[in-house]
């Protein structure tokens, strides 16, 4: 290593491109404890000046101290951009904390820097080479240059703190455009409109007329089990409406219903069945009898207050449960990510407040909630008890395909009146 005036020393527009930050705030503190430890590597030229082939943060550090002059040493050949930019990259990589998206870019600047001065040579240049130049698995150097491609092409990805959870984000985000593409690819194999309704029974009608696989989405408000016909008698003279909603017949019911979901449900793909705070658990267990998985806390419709109070000798209820189920994958017992973070209580969505057009009728806000965290466009929802039609008026909101059954024939002319109504609106 040998000394020269710092002011001889040319760095070159190579090294102003900006693929990591100059931060040299710990390199000054270094240098000034323990002196110079390392030479720059410069190529001298004719006119007696020095071109910086490596180390600009220890010469900035060095004119931040005051020094006049620093040790270098020099290269004889000649050495070109691509070279000149992999020794820098390579030096940055192993002596400085990067934060992960400067690391990345840098990786990728090394990488195809090594793989075009490769080219000019006539030989080949593979990812094993640069994880061997920089010391890392093949896999590693693979997943992390993908990450720099994908911070050009997702939005919100460089916002991630971490480079565990880019690698996550970016995982989720690139899922669920392969499903947005394959879901409009299916759009007219699949049914010729944008919404099917059925009159039946939900297990009956989906043995008939759903195959296996061919459901993305799941999202129901089925009967609560509640003993309608003997507990709440206001309820039938409600234009005639009057469901078998005895415990017994509930039980059968929600079996069948959860075997026949499973079997048309897409791996992955997630469902949600509203029911009452009793039934919860039992649903849970039953759906999980029949394949799915219910991770995590059960999820909360908070209604908001006022409507009618039955009890003044306990609390109130002003709250749905909401079971979250997942059918997982058979080769690996996991399952879809949501699109986003969501809380499991629900309180910003308030109970149909205006004339109900059905004794249960949920707000689309809700629906449209499930609908955005767990589905893409184009992509098929299944509401097997669709009463007033919330869910299908969510569905076309939210530009997804629907399929409504329901027992009630007069629910079913409902659903259609509204979701016809909702089309046409999109379409003024």
């Amino acid at each position: 290593m040998k000394l020269v005036d710092i002011d001889k020393i040319i760095v070159g527009k190579r090294l102003r491109e900006g693929y990591y930050k100059t931060d040299i705030h710990e390199m000054v503190v270094s240098m000034r404890t323990f002196g110079q430890l390392v030479p720059l590597v410069v190529r001298r030229n004719s006119d007696g000046t020095y071109t910086l082939i490596a180390g600009e943060r220890r010469l900035l550090a060095a004119k931040k101290l005051g020094w006049k002059q620093i040790g270098v040493v020099e290269v004889e050949q000649e050495v070109d951009d691509e070279e000149a930019t992999c020794l820098e990259v390579v030096e940055n990589l192993h002596r400085r904390n990067f934060t992960w998206q400067e690391e990345v870019k840098a990786l990728k600047v090394l990488h195809e820097s090594m793989a075009k001065k490769a080219e000019k040579e006539n030989r080949p240049w593979t990812l094993e080479h640069t994880a061997q130049v920089v010391g890392r698995s093949k896999a590693t150097v693979s997943r992390d240059l993908q990450l720099a491609d994908n911070l050009e092409v997702i939005p919100g990805l460089s916002e991630r703190p971490t480079k565990k959870s880019a690698h996550n984000f970016a995982r989720r985000q690139l899922d669920f455009a392969v499903r947005q593409y394959i879901a409009k690819q299916e759009l007219d194999k699949v049914m010729g409109s944008r919404y099917q309704l059925h009159v039946g029974d939900c297990v009956e009608v989906m043995k008939k007329e759903l195959s296996d696989e061919s459901v993305d989405l799941i999202v129901t408000d089925p009967p609560f089990g509640i003993d309608m016909h003997t507990e709440l008698t206001c309820w039938k003279s409600w234009k005639g409406m009057i469901y078998d909603d005895s415990h017994k017949s509930y039980r059968e019911l929600m079996k069948n219903f959860f075997q026949e979901a499973f079997r048309v449900l897409r791996p992955g793909r997630h469902c949600y069945v509203l029911c009452g705070w009793e039934w919860i658990f039992y649903l849970m267990e039953l759906a999980e009898s029949c394949g799915f998985v219910c991770p995590g806390v059960p999820g909360v419709w908070v209604r908001g207050v006022g409507g009618w109070r039955r009890h003044m000798d306990r609390l109130c209820s002003n709250y749905y449960q909401i079971l979250f189920a997942a059918k997982p994958y058979p080769e690996t017992n996991k399952w879809q990510d949501m699109n986003g973070y969501c809380d499991a209580a629900f309180y910003d969505i308030t109970r149909v407040s205006s004339v109900r057009r059905h004794p249960a009728e949920a707000p689309v806000e809700l629906f449209q909630r499930f609908i955005q965290l767990s589905s893409v466009k184009h992509e098929v929802v299944l509401d097997p008890f669709c009463g007033s039609g919330s869910c299908g008026v969510a569905a076309i909101y939210e530009k997804r395909r629907f399929i409504g059954i329901d027992i009630e024939p007069k629910w079913i002319q409902l659903t259609k009146l509204r979701i016809e109504e909702a089309i046409g609106g999109q379409q003024k």
